[in-house]
């Protein structure tokens, strides 16, 4: 029979320990055991053949099988149930572990159910360790547009080689009915307005303006100025959530495939890739779509533009007016109702590996941090940061998957999460210490608000660029703390100041 003696290696502390000593004396589970071991010893006889046969005392403890009797008292169970979950020698395992664990010293009617409950709203479990469930959320795809470039989506490829007119990004934008793309060659030092005469010129000059953009949260596509020109055209702006970019897959895809059409044409250098732009969106927009199983060029015009390896071949017919309008309408209803097949073939295939998750105003839930992320990390390693962070309470749903949620006011995020980075907290917040919050916003205290005046100018050359620079004295900081700023974005920014 295993020993009190053999307890230590779980760190139970002697006062503890001390006072199980005859607590399950007067205790209603356990009473009548005590009783009854009571009873033989003073008969000295055994209690082998009774009901409690299983059962002796040592030292006012009673036992069962070795294993020391535990009463009902909440808060000596839940001292047990820490030192062999929390406890650094314990490892917050999960319930299982944890439950045979605690069976193999202590004992009491409810253990198993006890256990559940204990780990199941621990705060450390639930912000460091993975939800081993199926992805909370289940597909929900796009509406599909009424008409051609109605609704459109766009995002940029970034990290390429600087070509000799100095591109170094490509703006994708894709119409989400026929799926024709353009690929336009752009800067990434180009503003928003800048972005916005591109608009203009390469996309609204020949399909109009549409009724929605889609687009994840580039700091180009979140800027004042774009929402508001957007704003007033009446135009919306429909962005995907906070770390959760799989709103717009469209464009996703069609940037794999452009990127691997490039890879197989440029040179060596790999600054010649602007030459191959055109002919990439030549080529793709004249491909089948596995979506529409029509080419875009097809749904946009009604006919397949001609090609170089068509030449010489005789196989153009000329259609009636009337003939013609009617197969373009006939292939858009077709194309449509193949979209709507193939949203409903992806939803088909993903929804088994989701599980529908909903919450209520009120609740509090955990945000997932996305692995060994920079900006979340709470110390010198992103590894061995926690996985998820908060509780925080949920204040509104917003549209079928993402709810918006009540963070400090210090915070930076977006307040609005994909039901999939959400975690439904079960822990008692009034026990809850050492709450984990989200990093309040970074403030560069070096970076100052307004100018006072400038102090001297000099002329500042970059490669073949010559362009003017001011020693600027802020007003809060002093004449040490000063900077050295372009003149060109001083007097964009701050007029009335003179030099």
């Amino acid at each position: 029979m295993p020993m009190l003696n053999n307890l230590s290696f779980v760190q139970i502390q002697s006062e503890f320990i001390s006072t199980l000593k005859g607590s399950c004396k007067e205790d209603p589970s356990f009473s009548q055991a005590w009783k009854a071991v009571e009873q033989a010893k003073q008969n000295e006889a055994s209690t082998s053949e009774r009901k409690f046969k299983h059962y002796s005392l040592q030292d006012e403890y009673l036992l069962y099988k070795g294993k020391v009797c535990v009463p009902s008292i909440m808060d000596i169970r839940n001292q047990v149930l820490f030192e062999c979950h929390d406890a650094p020698s314990a490892g917050h395992h999960g319930i299982n572990r944890t439950y045979e664990l605690v069976k193999r010293h202590f004992l009491w009617p409810s253990l198993h159910r006890d256990v559940q409950n204990y780990v199941s709203k621990c705060h450390k479990c639930q912000v460091n360790k993975f939800e081993r469930l199926k992805v909370g959320g289940l597909l929900h795809p796009l509406e599909i547009p009424k008409g051609k470039w109605e609704s459109i989506s766009m995002d940029f490829i970034s990290g390429l080689p600087r070509t000799q007119k100095g591109f170094d990004l490509v703006w994708v934008v894709v119409d989400r009915l026929t799926k024709l793309a353009q690929f336009i060659p752009v800067k990434t030092t180009y503003k928003t307005p800048e972005l916005a005469k591109i608009f203009v010129n390469q996309l609204y000059r020949l399909y109009g303006l549409p009724v929605d953009i889609v687009s994840d949260r580039d700091a180009r596509f979140t800027s004042h100025f774009w929402r508001a020109v957007f704003s007033r055209l009446e135009t919306k702006l429909s962005l995907s959530r906070a770390e959760h970019p799989r709103t717009d897959g469209q464009s996703e895809k069609v940037n794999q495939i452009l990127e691997d059409i490039l890879r197989a044409y440029v040179t060596s250098k790999q600054t010649d890739w602007e030459d191959y732009l055109p002919l990439a969106e030549f080529a793709y927009n004249s491909a089948k779509n596995s979506s529409t199983e029509f080419s875009s060029f097809m749904l946009m015009y009604g006919f397949q533009l001609r090609s170089p390896y068509a030449v010489g071949l005789q196989i153009e017919r000329v259609q009636a007016a009337q003939e013609f309008l009617q197969d373009m309408n006939f292939k858009l209803k077709l194309a449509k109702e193949n979209l709507k097949k193939a949203q409903d073939r992806a939803k088909a295939y993903a929804d088994p590996k989701r599980r529908d998750v909903t919450f209520q105003a009120g609740d509090q839930v955990y945000i997932r941090i996305p692995e060994r992320s920079e900006k979340f990390k709470t110390g010198q390693c992103a590894m061995l940061s926690p996985r998820y962070c908060g509780p925080f309470p949920i204040t509104k749903k917003v549209g079928l998957r993402a709810y918006e949620l009540q963070l400090p006011y210090e915070s930076w995020i977006h307040p609005v999460f994909h039901v999939s980075r959400l975690r439904k907290s079960l822990t008692d917040l009034d026990n809850l210490v050492g709450q984990q919050v989200i990093p309040p916003i970074p403030v560069n205290e070096t970076v100052p608000h307004e100018p006072e005046r400038t102090l001297r100018t000099r002329d500042k050359r970059k490669r073949s660029h010559l362009y003017e620079e001011c020693l600027v004295k802020w007003k809060d900081g002093t004449e040490e703390n000063s900077t050295w700023e372009k003149v060109s974005t001083i007097q964009r920014l701050f007029p009335a100041l003179k030099f």
